[in-house]
């Protein structure tokens, strides 16, 4: 069964129990965020350990709780090291007893706790152990045997901002919640299930947004059900987060991403690939359903983790019938474009005549200004937004007249300039995304004879991938991530109007997927988001009429195109970011004559305008 668990330090720790009793082996690795193993982990082989459980506590460090079988008894330890199996401990929490043990889970959190089953003369108890690292141990009694069901799936734990912890387990009735204190008082107990005899475990994450919130899922009669519930009021009402058309649905997780926003994650049968639902901090969908993953076959246990720098992971095992293969796949939310003070929304910059930059932080439809001063000079051209070090604020990307390439990295409306040195000037920056999914932004350069090349950027370093030769007939359009891989893919447009998106992978090779021929009075005109279904969109112009047109693109290459209006050609799309922080990409536009700026709020295919008013012609707006 593999654990997936994103570190505080950006790495991703995959760990898994494989062999056959009573020799089990717990090994793994530590990885970045491509995939390129950092630290493999000895196999434990002979250690008899038969169940493990993973999480990353609140100062970083990595907690383990192991049920050890040596062929006659049963004991638990607990290990806690910092990060990735380093210095630490490892204490005996329940030392060795004939009762079965079984279903280990350990919480994350300030203060770690451990669930298990224990099997008695009269039955399965669920017990659970706080501060298992502590000189006193607190050993606690859930639920007593006449109420559990069995030892399988597992029990749950996690620990609620409130310092409280949320216990799941297998009772009589259902899938079963119970919330403790530290001491061991019970504050709530109840069954959450769609109906009796579910045949899975409640599956928690806590939410770091309201006091003692958490998200819970399960999976019944072959559909994923999602719970919100407020820490003060345990009560709630149910959804199906998977689409109603699915009912082979399976093995649900939930985990809180680092905006606050929950995702659910399941494995589809019927399709053979891991599926995903966002919810924002509140339980409520945002967008539609997102595919991580086609490559799942005969998948029974997944785990899904945040990832410090957005996004999440997923973990699965797949069986061929005769072996399981462990992979793990990284979706990429990204950083929200242009978000120069990491507030998750997207914000406006300006530069005026003089060469003064100015940024407009956005908060739903009012902003703060903040000055930058006097910018790079006046030999300095703007060039591309893009999170180049992986912090979660767009950086400024400058270059000047000679060719020599600056970033700015921006921190709460300031920033450190970094040179990146000296690019010949037959080469210009074409684009900037993440063509290598380690979460930071790289930099897309192409020269005049059509090369191009991208440099994935390592905070302000680089290492080149020469992607080759492409007609000079063919201009790249656009940037984004049109296969909901988590990569960012380039979009090509050639003179007769044939749109072809190459699909990129982490290693630098591509696939081409051919969207077909479109007039040359539409041009691409921005590159969006706008139904928040994790998939990037192509926003289309009649540069005559002023006709605004989406194509929503789907991971499969196809497309529905929406009409959304004429708009005066007066007013010019100039950017395209997430103003309001909805988790869809917004429109802006400026008036030519007038200065004026205005968003379009988007939401789905309808919008929302919202005029900030007239902006003095001489201030630029870069993006």
């Amino acid at each position: 069964m593999p654990q997936i668990v994103g570190l505080k330090n950006g790495y991703i720790d995959l760990l898994f129990t494989s062999g056959n009793l009573p020799n089990y082996a717990s090994s793994g690795g530590l990885y970045d965020l491509s995939g390129n193993l950092i630290q493999a982990y000895g196999s434990n082989s002979g250690s008899h350990s038969i169940w493990n459980s993973y999480s990353e506590l609140a100062n970083g460090d990595l907690a383990e709780a192991s049920i050890i079988f040596n062929g006659t008894t049963y004991s638990i330890s607990y290990y806690n090291s910092a990060y990735a199996y380093g210095a630490g401990f490892v204490t005996t929490v329940v030392p060795s007893t004939t009762d079965q043990l079984s279903g280990a889970s350990v919480s994350d959190g300030t203060l770690a706790a451990i669930s298990y089953y224990e099997q008695t003369g009269s039955g399965w108890e669920v017990r659970v152990v706080v501060d298992p690292g502590g000189a006193n141990q607190n050993h606690l009694l859930i639920a007593p045997s006449n109420a559990v069901v069995s030892s399988w799936p597992g029990t749950e734990i996690v620990q609620l901002s409130n310092g409280n912890y949320a216990v799941g387990w297998d009772s009589t009735s259902g899938a079963h919640l119970t919330i403790i204190n530290s001491a061991g008082t019970i504050l709530h107990d109840q069954t959450y299930a769609p109906t009796t005899n579910v045949t899975d475990i409640l599956h928690f994450s806590s939410s770091h947004v309201g006091s003692g919130d958490l998200g819970i899922t399960e999976s019944y009669q072959g559909q994923i059900y999602f719970w919100y519930m407020n820490g003060s009021n345990y009560g709630s009402t149910q959804q199906i987060v998977s689409p109603g058309s699915e009912t082979h649905d399976y093995a649900p997780q939930v985990t809180t991403l680092s905006n606050g926003d929950f995702v659910v994650a399941w494995y589809n049968s019927d399709t053979h690939s891991i599926e995903a639902q966002l919810l924002d901090p509140t339980g409520a969908n945002i967008g539609s359903t997102l595919l991580v993953s086609s490559d799942a076959n005969n998948v029974s246990n997944l785990s899904v983790s945040a990832l410090s720098a957005g996004g999440f992971a997923v973990a699965y095992a797949t069986d061929s019938g005769t072996q399981a293969t462990v992979k793990f796949q990284n979706f990429s939310l990204g950083a929200t474009s242009n978000d120069y003070g990491g507030d998750g929304k997207s914000d406006l910059l300006f530069q005026d005549s003089q060469g003064k930059i100015v940024s407009w932080d956005m908060s739903d439809h009012t902003y703060s200004g903040f000055a930058f001063g006097t910018g790079a000079g006046s030999s300095w051209q703007f060039q591309k937004t893009g999170d180049f070090d992986g912090d979660g604020n767009a950086d400024l990307l400058w270059r000047d007249n000679s060719g020599d390439l600056v970033s700015w990295s921006m921190h709460d409306h300031q920033y450190s300039g970094f040179d990146l040195g000296h690019v010949d000037t037959s080469w210009q920056v074409v684009g900037a995304g993440d063509f290598n999914n380690d979460g930071k932004s790289d930099i897309l350069w192409r020269d005049n004879s059509g090369e191009l090349v991208s440099w994935n950027m390592n905070n302000h370093a680089h290492s080149g991938v020469d992607y080759g030769h492409v007609d000079t007939t063919w201009q790249v359009v656009g940037t984004g991530d049109f296969n909901l891989d988590g990569t960012t893919d380039i979009l090509w447009r050639d003179t007769s109007g044939e749109v072809v998106v190459w699909n990129i992978n982490p290693n630098g090779t591509h696939s081409g997927f051919d969207f077909g021929r479109v007039d040359n009075s539409f041009q691409v005109t921005g590159i969006g988001d706008f139904n928040g279904d994790g998939n990037a969109d192509i926003l289309w112009r009649n540069t005559s009429t002023g006709d605004l047109i989406s194509w929503d693109v789907k991971a499969d290459g196809s497309h529905i195109g929406f009409d959304l209006g004429v708009v005066d050609p007066s007013f010019k799309v100039v950017d395209i970011g997430d103003y309001n922080g909805d988790g869809k990409s917004d429109i802006v536009f400026r008036n030519s004559a007038t200065g004026n700026v205005v968003t379009w709020d988007m939401n789905d295919h309808t919008h929302t305008g919202f005029d900030f008013g007239r902006v003095d012609s001489s201030f630029h707006l870069l993006a």
